[in-house]
């Protein structure tokens, strides 16, 4: 299976989940759904294996709305 077929497979059968379960909202898993907006901003030392530490910053901005 090294040519993909379980992963189509394993996308049909996630879509085919997510549409007989709804998440649990009327207007599906990838409905819309309004939240706060947010700003997040982030600094920090990142240490990975056999490499030098070094800065990380992350900025997120959420806007008023979500889709999933």
């Amino acid at each position: 299976m090294a040519d993909g077929t379980f992963a189509v497979l394993m996308l049909v059968l996630g879509l085919t989940e997510m549409g007989s379960s709804h998440c649990g909202s009327g207007a599906g898993c990838l409905g819309r759904s309004d939240v706060a907006p947010e700003i997040e901003l982030s600094r920090g030392r990142v240490l990975e294996r056999r490499a030098a530490p070094s800065d990380e910053s992350y900025l997120r901005v959420q806007t008023g709305r979500q889709f999933g």
